[in-house]
């Protein structure tokens, strides 16, 4: 009898046992299928946040690129009279100021994307096996191009700032010269005459005076911010001056002229590098983005390939991976520009990705299996264009480019 009874409470041991295993599993696999789709969710809602905010940002960068090259053509040809250059400047001023503006969106999105990925980590942290294991490696890769994006698109912004900076400072250059030209026939009788021409430039005698951001432009651009203070120190030495020439102090005014110019030789300097003094940095930083979001996307083929997608709870997919995809095609064909100095010359999607498979980093993991009805891409003698449709959405996003 006991025996029996043994039997028994071993029999519903085992039962309750079983019972506990089956529903821990039916509970994992439901955290590890309601995880996934989270990730789905929340990869496909990221993407269109950005990608959106890119394409929005092409459109406008068409029209600051005609504006600055407007500018230039200005400075260049004596025909414009000094109200139309300056007009061009304050133009070039509102336009870079647009691009801070945009530039802050995108980081501010950048962040907030990143923010709302790493809320997945808590459970996806306690998937394994090989679902688990693709969920818990996008996680990473995703965050890490958002460290990478997030310190990219950072020190574009204070690159923006020094382009500012460069501007500002240069309008009030031109506005030195013109007065030179103006008031140099009249110095000498009526020194006063055209003085109030140098209103703009006293701010650079105060001793509060700085650039905008000019902490984070010495640490990142030292170069370029060495170049923009080289013309600082000119205007504000060239103010001190004539004011106290046209004040009537000349004993000051022939102290401060051994100041004048040694600051005027040292505007023999290479401004180019304002446009060009963190092209090494940010060409590695690109090769990163580019490596690590093709690595996700090949993650995201895999998984499919793999039949992974499918769960005892039902089939997961409508990843928007090829949509991101065409936006990494035109954001290599930038890295492409940058490294070679060349456009892409290719006319179709496919030799487009032929052309850019000769440069590292490579993705040859994923060419292949490119979904090449969601790009429209077209190339002529002045414009590069290329579109990404998310059909799912019923959306296309748009990058242009002027040769």
């Amino acid at each position: 009898m006991k025996t029996k009874k043994k039997e028994i409470n071993l029999r519903h041991i085992v039962l309750l046992a079983f019972f506990i295993i089956f529903s821990l599993s039916l509970i994992y696999k439901y955290v590890e299928w309601d995880t996934t789709k989270k990730l789905i969710t929340q990869y496909n809602k990221n993407w269109s946040r950005e990608l959106q905010i890119l394409s929005d940002r092409g459109k406008e960068a068409s029209d600051e690129a005609a504006i600055v090259k407007d500018l230039y053509t200005m400075i260049d040809n004596s025909k414009y009279t000094y109200e139309d250059m300056y007009n061009q400047f304050d133009k070039t001023t509102s336009s870079i100021n647009l691009e801070i503006n945009n530039t802050e969106g995108h980081l501010s999105t950048l962040k907030k994307n990143k923010n709302e990925l790493d809320k997945l980590k808590v459970t996806a942290n306690f998937l394994f096996g090989q679902r688990g294991n693709f969920v818990k490696d996008l996680i990473n890769k995703l965050d890490t191009y958002y460290d990478l994006g997030i310190k990219n698109i950072s020190s574009s912004l204070i690159r923006t700032y020094v382009y500012k900076s460069y501007f500002s400072t240069f309008k009030d250059f031109k506005i030195q010269t013109s007065f030179v030209q103006l008031a140099r026939e009249d110095i000498e009788k009526n020194p006063s005459k055209y003085f109030s021409m140098l209103a703009p430039l006293e701010k650079y005698t105060k001793d509060d005076y700085k650039l905008e951001k000019e902490d984070e432009i010495k640490t990142l651009y030292p170069k370029s911010y060495e170049g923009i203070m080289r013309t600082v120190n000119y205007i504000r030495s060239y103010y001190s001056v004539t004011r106290d020439y046209v004040m009537g102090d000349l004993t000051s005014a022939e102290y401060k002229v051994s100041k004048l110019n040694e600051d005027n030789m040292n505007l023999n300097f290479d401004y180019s590098i304002l446009f060009n003094e963190d092209n090494e940095q940010k060409r590695e930083l690109n090769k990163e983005i580019i490596s690590v979001l093709s690595d996700s996307i090949k993650d995201i083929k895999d998984y499919r390939d793999n039949k992974l997608n499918v769960n005892v709870l039902g089939q997961l997919d409508g990843w928007m991976e090829d949509v991101v995809l065409c936006k990494l095609y035109e954001y290599k064909s930038s890295y492409y520009y940058n490294l070679t100095n060349q456009y892409p010359k290719a006319k179709t999607v496919t030799d487009l990705i032929k052309e850019l498979s000769t440069t590292d980093p490579k993705t040859d993991a994923i060419d292949s299996r490119f979904d090449k009805n969601v790009m429209i891409y077209h190339n002529d003698d002045k414009t590069i264009k290329f579109e990404c449709k998310d059909k799912k959405n019923n959306k296309t996003y748009s990058y242009e480019w002027q040769k």
